[in-house]
């Protein structure tokens, strides 16, 4: 006969299930914290660069205005919330450069992935919630009318 105590008893799966269930927990909840620590901080700290980063790429010529910037880990996506560009100095612009004013009510883009081999930033979708663009002309580059008839001042959407 053998004592008990020199046997060595198996543990129980349901210890065992208990355990991955803590490490899942556990995995899960630093999985949110961190997406919730990304989405709100890239705001606070990214938005200032974006901006002076595209006021430079314009020359001074448009202002860019947005309410709030979020990054999405799950979603693989950058978020811009509430955006204004307009002609901030339109007497900076180009001789040929068309000015506009363009708002819109979300920017998304999702699927992001960078290729470090390649050095490509690549995303799969681009979102556009409700935009409105409006063409700016100064009156120098106005195109001439005849004054011959109305309709060829009338947007071609409302000829069809």
């Amino acid at each position: 006969m053998v004592p008990k105590s020199s046997t060595k008893e198996k543990p129980s799966s349901h210890a065992s299930r208990k355990k991955w269930g803590r490490r899942l927990g556990f995995g899960l909840l630093a999985l949110l914290t961190l997406e919730f620590t990304v989405y709100f901080g890239a705001n606070l700290f990214l938005s200032g660069i974006l901006r002076d980063r595209l006021q430079q790429s314009s020359n001074g010529v448009y202002e860019l205005s947005f309410n709030r910037l979020h990054l999405s880990l799950i979603r693989r996506g950058v978020f811009l919330d509430g955006i204004v560009f307009k002609p901030l100095h339109p007497e900076r612009a180009r001789a040929d450069q068309d000015l506009f004013d363009f708002t819109l009510d979300e920017l998304g883009f999702t699927g992001l992935w960078f290729n470090f081999f390649e050095q490509k930033l690549s995303f799969r979708k681009i979102a556009l919630d409700n935009p409105n663009i409006r063409l700016l002309q100064p009156l120098s580059r106005s195109p001439k009318t005849s004054g011959s008839s109305s309709e060829s001042l009338r947007s071609p959407v409302f000829l069809l």
